[in-house]
Formats: C-alpha cells, structure tokens, sequence
C-alpha cells in the first residue's frame, strides 16, 4: 500500500517507522546513586559561626548577642570610640561597644560608670566627655550632639533588673537648615551604675539587633577583692547602728583593686553578684566621705 508522503524540498528519502519506546526497569548497576543530604563541610562551617557570641563586662555583667546578628563586638583597643570622643583609654573590661556590621558609626554600647550623674545622662555627658559627637569631615575631630528633648520610657527589664529608659533627641551644630538630628535610646541601671545607649544612625533593622542584645544581658557571680567586701561589710553594719564606720583606706583603694588591678590591702576575693555595686559605693564613698 503506498503511502503519502507529505510535500518537502529536496530529494526523497525514504522513511522507516520508529521502534517502539519502552521504558527501561531501573538496575542496581545504573540506578542514579541517592543524593547525600548530609551537610557539607562549607554548611556546618556556616552553622559554627552562627553560634552566639558572649561579652563580660566588668562587675558580673553578661552579653549574649545571637550569631546572626547585625551587631558586631568593636575591638577594645581603639583609642576613641564612635560618638565618644577622644579620651584616654578606659580602663579594661568597663566598655563594651556593638556597631552595625555595615556601619561602624551605628551601634550600641555598654559602659560601667560609678561616677555618672543623672543630670550628666541627660545632658548627654560622660566623665570622659559627650556621649554623642559626630566625625567632622578631616577625619580628626569631633562636633558634639547638643541635646534637645529628653522623653522618659517606662522602665524597662535588664538582666533581671529595672533600668531607667529614656529617648534623647539630639542636634549636630551647626544646624542651619534643621536636618541635623539624631534620636537615640539610653538606659540606665542605678543600683549597679551600668549605663546603655545608641549612637549613629538607626534603622529597622539595627533598632531590633539593638532589642536582642538588651534582651541577652544577664548576671553572672564574679570575683570581688576583699578589700572591697570587708569594708562594704563594716559601713553596712555601722548604719545598721546608726554609726560611722572607719574602713582604714580599704573602701577608698576598692575601685583601685577592683578595675584597674592595684595591689590589694587584703589579697583574696569574694564570689558575688554585687561587685559593680560595691565598687559604685566605694567611689560614692570617697566623694562625699561621711555625708553619703
């Protein structure tokens, strides 16, 4: 039976019908091997650096700060901190600072500061100099925030402790035309003399790494110099009685024992919780003597 052979260029050739496809059973010998779901080298590597990261700071306190997050621990050798001016160094272990891993102007950070008044952290001063300040464009100097506004919060949970919490709004001067200005966040812990607050630019991001790292403080037992617990011991049971006590220099050398490493009158340490405070009374105490 002939058949018909649709029209086409060029010469003919002759068609043969295809052998039916069938469909093979698979074979051990050529089966495609099962894929290995097990992770690689590259992504347990990956999960290793997502581990959380965690900061002691001087007087117990803890920082946890997840592993994802957008905040990064500063190296503690810089000579001067973003929005803290040029100082000389503090002292080891009573500043911790987080930037933004993008931005390293943007951040938050944590200092220990017995000396710090109410009055200063609404001013937006430290001992040291301004709490915010802005890098002129020579790289070399600073121009300070002046503050505007200071809007209290309600008080907020650090570690198991109350804090104050305030929004302090800032102006960079000069300010000609009013878009120099900054907000930032500032908590204080009165009875232990921890102050916390943001500097830089914050967006949304950053504002909710700055709400994790809050949320990972906590306490932790520590090491107090005895010279600091005997003499806390001796001034606590004097007022109980209504006395004064005489500590012979021990309160007075307590901060100098505690932070910086000075020999101690009574070598040994105390395990408590209670040390930033302790060293927060000492140097309340060497201040204002008998009148505390």
């Amino acid at each position: 039976m002939p058949v018909n052979l649709p029209a086409r260029i060029g010469p003919y050739r002759p068609v043969t019908a295809e052998p039916e496809r069938t469909t093979p059973s698979p074979d051990a010998s050529t089966a495609t091997p099962a894929v290995d779901v097990s992770p690689s080298v590259a992504e347990t590597a990956a999960e290793e650096e997502q581990e959380p990261v965690v900061v002691d700071v001087f007087g117990g306190l803890r920082i946890t700060v997840p592993g994802d997050s957008e905040l990064g621990l500063q190296p503690s050798d810089e000579d001067a901190y973003p929005g803290y001016g040029w100082s000389s160094e503090p002292a080891a272990g009573t500043t911790a600072d987080f930037s933004t891993q993008d931005d390293p102007g943007t951040g938050v950070r944590v200092v220990y500061s017995p000396n710090l008044t109410l009055d200063q952290i609404r001013e937006g001063q430290l001992d040291t100099g301004p709490m915010w300040s802005t890098e002129s464009e020579d790289d070399f100097s600073y121009t300070e925030e002046s503050v505007t506004s200071v809007k209290e919060r309600s008080l907020a949970d650090i570690g198991g402790k109350k804090a104050m919490h305030w929004t302090i709004d800032t102006d960079v001067l000069p300010d000609y035309d009013g878009s120099r200005k900054n907000s930032h966040r500032v908590w204080w812990l009165p009875y232990s003399k921890y102050l916390l607050y943001t500097y830089g630019k914050h967006k949304a991001s950053a504002d909710e790494a700055v709400d994790e790292l809050i949320m990972g403080i906590g306490f932790e037992a520590t090491k107090l110099p005895r010279d600091c617990a005997d003499a806390v011991v001796a001034l606590d049971e004097a007022a109980r009685n209504g006395e004064t006590a005489d500590d012979h220099g021990s309160l007075a050398n307590c901060r100098a024992a505690a932070v910086d490493g000075a020999e101690q009158l009574d070598p040994g340490t105390v395990s408590t919780k209670s040390e930033a405070a302790c060293v927060a009374l000492a140097e309340a105490h060497s201040r204002y003597g008998a009148n505390l």
